[in-house]
């Protein structure tokens, strides 16, 4: 399956309507097996606040804001519940190839020291028993302040998606 391994927003046009001008970013597109392409787009994945947006703080743009970063949104939810109606394999595939995906994510994030030490603290957290996946590691914001029953830092916000 031919896969666009960045399609973020920031790779995406669009024009003053909404329509899609652009895609860019294509040199490192590649075929990939299914349980690689059939994962939760990078597009509607956004770091997970703790807290509300402070629109008060943005830069005045005329716009509605960020849709993406808005608490009230579940992007995940939204995106899992159309394919499920649009097509049930895709959601089956993506639930039972998440471990398959976070060991292809750890690859890519290992050759950087941020990367490798999320790498390692994850499989830390696999071999501790903890169900966490890297994906939540990667895309949440650190939880310092926060322990578990064996007295280990809780570093990243449960998220089950």
């Amino acid at each position: 399956m031919l896969f666009h391994d960045d399609l973020s927003m920031n790779n995406i046009l669009v024009d003053s309507h909404g329509h899609l001008t652009a895609v860019l970013d294509w040199e490192c597109v590649s075929s990939v097996p299914t349980w690689r392409a059939w994962q939760f787009p990078q597009l509607l994945c956004e770091r997970i606040r703790d807290e509300k947006p402070n629109k008060s703080t943005y830069a005045d743009d005329s716009t509605e804001g960020n849709a993406s970063e808005d608490p009230e949104i579940d992007n995940e939810g939204f995106w899992v519940k159309e394919m499920q109606n649009a097509q049930p394999e895709w959601v089956a595939v993506m639930r039972a190839s998440k471990l398959k995906a976070d060991f292809e994510r750890a690859v890519q994030a290992c050759d950087s020291a941020l990367g490798g030490g999320m790498v390692r603290r994850w499989i830390e957290c696999l071999n501790d028993g903890w169900p966490k996946d890297l994906w939540t590691m990667m895309h949440s914001y650190p939880q310092t302040d926060e322990m578990d029953e064996t007295g280990h830092v809780r570093m990243w916000k449960e998220v089950d998606h």
